[in-house]
Formats: C-alpha cells, structure tokens, sequence
C-alpha cells in the first residue's frame, strides 16, 4: 500500500513539474515572440488572479508532494542475502565468517580451511573453492626470514612472482582494514590479507573463479569475536 502511494505521489510530482515548465515555456515565448497586442489580449483571457491563483496551487501541490517523498515516505528495506547462510566460527582464532547454505566445508587443519560450492566435482575444482590460511604470528608468514611486521612483510613481498596490484581496502560488517593483492603462481589468486592481534588472515580465490560473488559477500560477513 504505501508502495502504490509513494508511485502515485512520485507520479503527481513528476506531472506538476512537467505543467509548471509548460507555463514557464509559454511566459517566455509570450514575452519575446508574441506582439504586445496580442500578449495584451492574452493577459485579458488570463487574468492575473487566475494565473496567480494557478501558481500559488502548483506551488502548494509540488511542495507537499516533495515533503512527503523526503520526510514521510517509507524507506525501502536493504535486504541481507547473507541472513540465513551458515557460520563458520573459529574460538582458537577468534573469528566467524558466514557462507552459503549450499556450499560445504571442508577443514584442512586448524588453521586451513576450504569452502566448496555445490555440485559433485566441485571437490577437485580448486578454481572455484573460497580458501582461509591463517599464521598464528608474524614469523609463519611464508618468505618472512627476517620476522617482519605484517605492513613490513607486505611491501617486501609486492614484487616479480609474488604479490602485485597491492591496494587498501576494508573488510567485513566492522570495516577492518587489510590488503588485497594478486597472488602470483601457477594460478593467479585474488588474495585479501588483514593483521588482528599479530594473528595474520589470509582469504583468497582464484581470480577468474565463477564464485567471485560469493566470495565478496563472504568478505562483507567476517567479523572477530572479541
């Protein structure tokens, strides 16, 4: 119901805005192409309480109509895909993450863990599973000798047949702030890295995988527990 009046009253708007152009286009055209006369003889037929009258009704009409689309109009509801997936939670690493309820899961080690979408070969499709790594601190990180910070780690590792295309980003309901990358290889990886108590978290999917949507969505739920 509110919907159809919200159209109605968009509709209403939209109408009273195309007459109040009309009446603007016809003064004009009365004042530089009209002969005084015959603009003299039309100002008879329209008197100016008349035209005063129809203003101050367009006005009224075209104010109320725009008070009620921005100040009582009912907002549209922002629908959550996300509100019935399954969750995954990690106590020992203090995070969650929601994804699909037909996708399975699969852990490879505590700190390894595949999502694998529907279907009977998706198993033996690594292009399309979503993939979370975590390093328990700074010196797991792989090419980390030197037992770097992870902002450190990172801007060593943005070079030839590692990491390219490195930019900032924010992640999940809280915003966090991390790192996404190309994940050079044999196959190339959108890798999104982000740093929480010297635990590092590691996301990654292949970047031409058909799963990319659900991987965005799956980005958008992960929040620590803490």
């Amino acid at each position: 119901m509110n919907q159809a009046l919200s159209k109605i009253l968009n509709f209403v708007w939209k109408i009273l805005g195309g007459i109040a152009v009309i009446f603007a286009g016809i003064g004009i055209l009365a004042n530089f192409l009209f002969t005084p006369k015959l603009f003299q003889n039309l100002t008879r037929l329209f008197s100016l309480k008349v035209i005063t009258t129809i203003t101050l009704i367009l006005v009224v009409s075209a104010g109320a109509v725009f008070t009620w689309q921005y100040f009582w109009a009912p907002e549209e509801k922002v629908v959550d895909e996300t509100a019935d997936w399954q969750t995954y939670r990690n106590e020992e690493y203090g995070f969650e993450i929601k994804y699909s309820n037909d996708w399975s899961l699969n852990k490879i080690s505590k700190k390894m863990i595949n999502f694998i979408p529907p279907g009977k070969e998706a198993e033996f499709e690594y292009f399309r599973k979503i993939t979370i790594i975590i390093y328990s601190n700074f010196a797991d990180l792989p090419n980390n000798e030197g037992r770097l910070e992870f902002n450190n780690w990172i801007g060593q590792q943005i070079k030839p047949g590692i990491f390219r295309n490195k930019k900032e980003i924010t992640i999940g309901a809280e915003n966090y702030k991390g790192v996404e990358v190309q994940d050079l290889g044999i196959v190339n990886f959108r890798n999104v890295l982000f740093s929480h108590n010297s635990t590092v978290y590691s996301i990654y999917i292949d970047e031409d995988s058909p799963e990319m949507p659900i991987f965005n969505q799956m980005l958008s739920t992960f929040r620590f527990l803490e």
